[in-house]
């Protein structure tokens, strides 16, 4: 191999060893649910991942605890509020948890009302990072990305467009199918009337098994 050759392969893996770092690596405990990436929704279908890649920068997560907790014996789903997170990291590993252990009943009792989350970096807890419960909106299901402007405006936030990030479901991994936002600049968005006929046209298309899922679904956001 002539030397010429053996440095172009050394820049190559340089390059390649540099841009596998320049990024956000998100793990999520097993009962923290994601919901929206940067104000796109995973969708009523989609497995919440368990570790998402971002681009460096400035970025927002939807997320929410959900597990089954034990009412006197008998194990119902609980669901806390969805809660926004800001933050602002550069080529780093984050793991996002629920700030309290709750296995029985008595134990949701502030956090349904006030759920919050923890952020660790590296192993190390750290608290450079905005949180907040996301308020509802006025329609019948959750429409984030609305609520997530609201909220990015009330809060003083603005948003920025952002490369899809990757996800990763277990061992596999494969892009988000939408471009993201993050908070930074404003962008447009659909009416109430066109998002109402774009829900109804895809509700519609569904076969009864899947509406049934999405009837469930919205009932619980």
């Amino acid at each position: 191999m002539n030397n010429n050759l053996k440095k172009l392969l050394g820049v190559a893996t340089l390059l390649v060893a540099a841009n596998s770092q320049a990024a956000v690596n998100v793990s999520f405990e097993r009962d923290v649910e994601l919901l929206a990436i940067n104000g796109k929704p995973l969708g009523a279908f989609t497995k919440s991942p368990s570790n998402i890649e971002l681009e460096d920068g400035p970025n927002q997560l939807i997320t929410r605890v959900s597990k089954l907790v034990s009412y006197n014996g008998e194990f119902k789903k609980f669901l806390t509020k969805p809660v926004v997170l800001t933050f602002n990291q550069s080529e780093t590993d984050l793991h996002i948890s629920a700030s309290r252990s709750i296995i029985r009943e008595d134990q949701i009792k502030g956090f349904d009302k006030e759920p919050s989350f923890k952020l660790e970096e590296s192993g190390v807890e750290f608290s450079d990072f905005h949180q907040g419960v996301l308020p509802r909106g006025a329609g019948i299901a959750r429409d984030y990305e609305r609520e997530l402007a609201d909220y990015n405006v009330a809060h003083g936030f603005v948003a920025e467009a952002r490369v899809k990030p990757a996800l990763t479901y277990g061992a596999t991994t494969k892009n988000a199918t939408v471009v993201t936002q993050s908070a930074t600049s404003s962008s447009m968005s659909l009416s109430d009337d066109q998002s109402l006929i774009i829900l109804q046209a895809d509700f519609l298309r569904l076969p009864a098994e899947k509406r049934a899922v999405f009837i469930k679904w919205a009932a619980q956001q």
